[in-house]
């Protein structure tokens, strides 16, 4: 019998993106799985409407954060193995299927491919970089990982204290006990929205290069958030 997947799913105001991540998941040939989508409780647009068509445990999450919301998420989470997965990203239809295996042949965590859904020369240099240190099974900035619930547990879970590196810093803490797998034949589709203005891209590119570095407390954001 296959063993229960649970893909937590943080989300804060993400009507507009939401609904074809969760269609992908709906797509995959593993089974079985669960969809846990952990709605940030200052989210006021239709997210957990949506999300309540493809799942009913969709949370309503009183903590802030998307690493407090991901922890909450996990914690209810039935699955002994876990995925965890940003609201505008798409999956491979084989993608969980092909991590089973991969945790079940002694990897304790992994990841996919990832694919900007956009042709722009200077988001496509992010998604170079990015695919270049997680072929090497390095910890990097990543949108989507699987692991197995007690690696998570025993790593410590999501660090609540840190808003920026924090994939970088649960996969270092989770590649302790053991490697970690780069999955080329599968892929993630994630959205460009974080790279559309010059600045975010050179916050990307340093951004990343600090927090690949061990640095923390970055001096301000890799990554923003741009509508």
């Amino acid at each position: 019998m296959n063993k229960l997947v649970s893909i937590i799913i943080p989300a804060l105001n993400e009507e507009s993106l939401i609904e074809k991540t969760l269609v992908s998941l709906k797509k995959q040939t593993y089974q079985p799985i669960e969809i846990i989508v952990a709605v940030d409780s200052r989210s006021k647009d239709k997210t957990i409407q949506i999300a309540r068509k493809y799942t009913d445990k969709v949370l309503q999450v009183p903590v802030k954060g998307a690493s407090a919301t991901r922890n909450f998420g996990a914690r209810v989470a039935q699955g002994e193995y876990l995925m965890f997965l940003d609201a505008d990203t798409k999956v491979s239809k084989d993608l969980i299927g092909n991590g089973v295996e991969f945790l079940n042949s002694g990897y304790v965590g992994g990841f996919a491919r990832v694919v900007y859904e956009t042709e722009s020369p200077r988001v496509k240099l992010i998604e170079a970089i990015q695919n270049f240190f997680l072929s090497q099974g390095t910890p990097f900035y990543i949108q989507s990982f699987y692991t197995t619930k007690e690696f998570f547990q025993r790593s410590g879970e999501w660090n609540e204290k840190i808003s920026l590196g924090e994939e970088v810093d649960i996969l270092r803490r989770i590649s302790k006990f053991g490697r970690l797998k780069y999955d080329s034949a599968s892929s993630i589709r994630t959205s460009p929205r974080r790279f559309i203005k010059s600045k975010d891209f050179s916050y990307a590119v340093l951004g990343a290069a600090l927090a690949y570095a061990g640095l923390k407390n970055l001096p301000y954001p890799p990554v923003r958030e741009v509508k």
